[in-house]
């Protein structure tokens, strides 16, 4: 059998830099490829520290999709990963087809465990979490849920960029006065979560870029889809007909407009929300309809850190109306939302989901 190549993270995870992270993810990447770590052969992942507990991985939850066929709940579970708490060692276990994207996401589990079994000596229980883009409505560590706020942990770009480090230093660079930015409403994204809509027409993304670009409102706003993937020949047959695609644009477009919109894709945005906050223009967040939440929501009040729009966009002209017609506010606002997400950092952030963990297990060892 192939070794497996794959050096462990260090005891802190503070100390990770993203070349560390994405080495980590590669090597794990690659050793599957060439069979390096087969189904169900644990491996260290997270050094000990401190007396306290390495972290290993291990791939051996059944890959359900590829065996029984695609369906919500099987895409749910091979999604998940179970968190197994033995006394001589933490394991993360994967499904056996978890891909790079899933793989990539574990790094902030690893990081919040690294740092619960620092202090925590719990063993003889296990939890789930999920990797994916929300928990499927079950009660388990997640990075966007609608219905379980308390499990909520900082998403994974969060820790793989150490908190945006090197945005915020780009934005530091490029920054502009929200008063000689592009006034115009500004927006770049793909056509994400499709799939929960039984029509595409309802969904909010294709709701605010027809929206966006109507004759009459169009002057006003940027704001354009960046691709057509997997809508359909109807729907992009609207969007074009009112010119709602454009070609990409670097993400750091977002520091060059006064005001940003945010709104769900599978499940809440998560960098999108997160650098427009940082970007220091004032954030139009269109609620979401589905009701998704990230770990940082709790924080945050509409109209203090952001302006909201109605999940339906029916109001978003005038949100967009008042923010114009009331500009000191409109930058109050902007500036209270760059505040928060700028008072988000990483160390603050791992130790502060911690607690989620807590209550994951507690809910464990009661059911």
């Amino acid at each position: 059998m192939p070794e497996a190549a794959i050096e462990p993270l260090s005891a802190d995870p503070l100390s990770w830099s993203d070349m560390d992270m994405w080495g980590w993810v590669n090597a794990v990447e690659k050793a599957r490829a060439v069979g390096g770590l087969p189904n169900g052969h644990p491996v260290v992942a997270v050094l000990s520290g401190s007396g306290a507990r390495p972290i290993h991985i291990e791939f051996s939850r059944p890959g359900l999709v590829a065996d029984q066929g695609w369906s919500w709940d099987r895409h749910y579970h091979d999604e998940q990963a179970e968190i197994v708490f033995g006394s001589d060692f933490v394991t993360i276990r994967f499904s056996v087809s978890a891909n790079k994207v899933l793989i990539s996401r574990s790094v902030v589990m690893l990081a919040i465990l690294r740092l619960f079994a620092n202090r925590n000596e719990t063993a003889g229980v296990s939890i789930k979490c999920s990797l994916g883009d929300s928990d499927g409505d079950q009660p388990i560590l997640c990075f966007s849920s609608r219905r379980f706020d308390q499990y909520l942990v900082p998403d994974p770009y969060f820790m793989l960029t150490r908190s945006y480090e090197k945005e915020r230093k780009l934005i530091e660079e490029m920054w502009l006065d929200p008063e000689i930015r592009d006034q115009r409403v500004y927006w770049r994204g793909a056509p994400s979560g499709l799939g929960k809509y039984d029509d595409q027409f309802d969904s909010q993304r294709v709701k605010l870029v027809l929206q966006a670009n109507a004759p009459n409102t169009k002057p006003a706003f940027n704001v354009r889809f960046a691709n057509r993937n997997g809508l359909e020949d109807r729907v992009i047959a609207a969007l074009d007909a009112c010119t709602g695609f454009g070609p990409p644009e670097d993400q750091m477009e977002i520091v060059r407009y006064a005001a940003n919109i945010d709104v769900d894709g599978v499940s809440s945005s998560w960098t999108g929300f997160f650098l427009k906050l940082l970007a220091g223009g004032t954030v139009i967040k269109v609620a979401s309809d589905a009701g998704y939440r990230q770990w940082f929501y709790r924080r945050m009040r509409a109209w203090e850190h952001f302006a909201e729009a109605s999940a339906d966009l029916s109001d978003l002209g005038t949100v967009c109306n008042i923010l114009r017609q009331r500009s000191d506010w409109a930058r109050q606002i902007a500036q209270s939302g760059r505040a928060l997400a700028l008072s988000l950092d990483l160390a603050s952030q791992l130790d502060e989901a911690l607690p989620a963990v807590d209550r994951a297990i507690a809910a464990a060892i009661k059911a």
